[in-house]
């Protein structure tokens, strides 16, 4: 409240100079709208009240624990409890998810509220509320709907938006249920292809599809877990009560609970695997580790984490980062085919490709390769980088784009230094990367590429 009513009362001075580094820059940052901020706490909008909460890690065990075993009444006292003790944001996602789960769209909607108010961003929340919307016959009216469907590459979450056009029936099932580029996508399509079925009264086919997305999600996904989990113990129950005959109806219940009992000792040992990919995954966020070390360790998450094409993106960079050019390709290639929906991997590989293949020297190839990459997307960012690698006259429009949106920035530029590089323009490569840096996205994968292509351009130049 006070920096926020400090940036209001002084939005016409100049900031105070801060000397941070670069990676604390958004902990320093003036609260964005500050009047809109304390205009919504004044109308009763929840907002996080700055306290962090050192037990929040075991709160959610417990949580999640007991729901996780089926005791869905006691998860929701717990999360109750917590939340009205911390306010905290974790928490209300938590509560609305098991509310969610419990069939209590009012409460869960509460909650789901909350949370968007505290980060606006949620799109978790917003994908729970929206499916709210639909499983209650209002999903055409839901306003989180189209703001799901807005959600492009640049998102994290941009994958909700194609889940929610096949509730929308914008995407047959059949086909949409093979376009996830990970576990957990492929896992979130076969849940939405369980509710579909369910609200169109096909309970058997529900089922199917609901115990297909619990094979696939995996331990790091118990947000999705639960809902499906949730979810098929609704429909297993509602056909055990509905059968006129009581041996019947008594081997129904058997079976039912046989079927829970599975998935609930599959999720263990998925628990189990996920721990060990949460400590291969640490090394990649290790700054001092060299590319081939990095790309030695995206090998052994592959082998756990079957299905992740996003891991193919990333093994080509780093290839590409040790300037094995040849092998990053093959890893393109694979990313590529077969055919997929616009995904941001499949984005960035696409124009990756005809990026490596001028890089070794066949320009005519990878001339050929971007033509054809942006005849067949639909993603106005790409198609313009495309057209100006193409026509290199268009930069100047490209760099007024590209400044706009860090996420621009970082893959425009960064397209342009490997393209300079494969036209043996070598200083303008530098100058291209440094700019790609200036995105500040050292999340993505480009950002890395451009700092190592700085490193060993220099290097060279050192020699």
């Amino acid at each position: 409240m006070g920096i926020a009513s400090s940036v209001y009362a002084n939005r016409a001075q100049a900031p105070v100079p801060v000397i941070t580094l670069l990676s604390d820059i958004g902990l320093v940052l003036p609260i964005n709208k500050a009047a809109t901020f304390l205009g919504e706490i004044q109308e009763g909008h929840p907002k996080w009240n700055g306290s962090l909460d050192l037990a929040i890690d075991n709160k959610l065990k417990r949580i999640h624990t007991a729901a996780e075993q089926g005791e869905w009444e006691k998860a929701q006292q717990l999360a109750d409890s917590a939340f009205a003790k911390s306010n905290d944001l974790a928490l209300a996602l938590t509560a609305g998810l098991i509310l969610f789960c419990r069939n209590d769209y009012p409460g869960a909607t509460s909650y789901l509220t909350r949370a968007i108010s505290m980060q606006k961003d949620n799109d978790q929340a917003r994908l729970l509320l929206y499916l709210i919307d639909y499983l209650t016959g209002q999903g055409e009216e839901s306003l989180h709907r189209k703001a799901l469907m807005a959600l492009d590459w640049r998102a994290p979450a941009e994958f909700f938006g194609y889940v929610v056009q096949v509730l929308t029936e914008k995407i047959p099932i059949t086909t949409a249920v093979n376009m996830g580029d990970t576990n957990l996508e492929t896992g979130m399509l076969h849940y939405a292809a369980g509710l579909m079925l369910d609200q169109k009264d096909q309970p058997e086919e529900a089922k199917f599809h609901l115990q297909k997305a619990l094979a696939k999600i995996g331990g790091g996904d118990q947000w999705l877990y639960l809902m499906a989990l949730a979810k098929l113990e609704t429909l297993l129950e509602r056909q055990v009560n509905t059968h006129p005959h009581l041996p019947q109806q008594r081997i129904r219940q058997s079976d039912a609970i046989t079927a829970i009992q599975t998935v609930r000792k599959k999720w263990a040992e998925k628990m189990k695997a996920y721990e060990q990919l949460t400590r291969l995954r640490a090394g990649l966020t290790q700054p001092s580790a060299p590319p081939a070390e990095k790309q030695a360790i995206v090998e052994k998450i592959q082998a756990l984490d079957h299905g992740n094409v996003n891991l193919l993106l990333q093994s080509a960079y780093y290839y590409a980062m040790d300037e094995k050019w040849a092998k990053a390709l093959t890893q393109v290639t694979q990313l590529l085919h077969p055919n997929g929906r616009e995904s941001a991997s499949r984005l960035a590989g696409g124009l990756l490709e005809p990026l490596l293949l001028n890089r070794l020297g066949r320009s005519g190839e990878a001339k050929n390769s971007l033509k054809a990459f942006q005849k067949r997307i639909q993603d106005p960012w790409y198609r313009q980088i495309s057209a100006c690698l193409l026509d290199i006259s268009k930069e100047v429009s490209l760099a007024e784009k590209a400044d706009e949106q860090p996420a621009y920035l970082l893959t425009g530029y960064t397209a342009l230094g490997l393209w300079a590089e494969g036209n043996s323009k070598t200083k303008r490569a530098l100058r291209y990367y440094k700019e790609a840096l200036g995105s500040y996205r050292d999340d993505r994968i480009e950002y890395q590429f451009a700092e190592e292509r700085i490193r060993r351009i220099q290097q060279t130049a050192s020699r």
